[in-house]
């Protein structure tokens, strides 16, 4: 697997929290629903926490996305110039990357965590601003 390949397989998740992150930070979709965006039973309490939610997760998923860009362009240049994906067997490589993309999910699950928060502090359990 050559470093391009191997570039593009770490990119696909960072990639991914980064324009989805871009495309919630305006609060879309404006309207609470079950099908898309941040949707948690917090989140779906009522409009204002459904808004504050798209809001609050859509800036820290570009904040997260970019941050995971970088280190993933960063990794991907110490493995592919280092010779250190050349010398290694398919399945080393595969399990590498596994490892990657588990790393990346437990940002995700930051995210969720940090959002979850933020609706906590600012919202009461029955979705009235605090």
């Amino acid at each position: 697997m050559g470093m391009w390949l191997f570039l593009v397989f770490i990119m696909i998740l960072p990639l991914f929290i980064f324009i989805w992150g871009i495309a919630t930070k305006k609060g879309r979709p404006k309207k609470l629903q079950r099908s898309v965006g941040y949707r948690t039973p917090m989140a779906m309490k009522n409009q204002e926490t459904w808004i504050f939610a798209q809001k609050y997760a859509g800036k820290l998923d570009v904040i997260l996305g970019a941050i995971l860009i970088l280190s993933s362009i960063i990794g991907a240049i110490i493995v592919g110039r280092g010779g250190i994906l050349e010398s290694m067997s398919t399945d080393s490589i595969w399990t590498m990357l596994i490892i990657w993309w588990v790393g990346q999910l437990m940002v995700i699950l930051l995210s969720i965590v940090l959002t979850e928060s933020a609706l906590r502090n600012e919202f009461d359990k029955n979705g009235e601003r605090k």
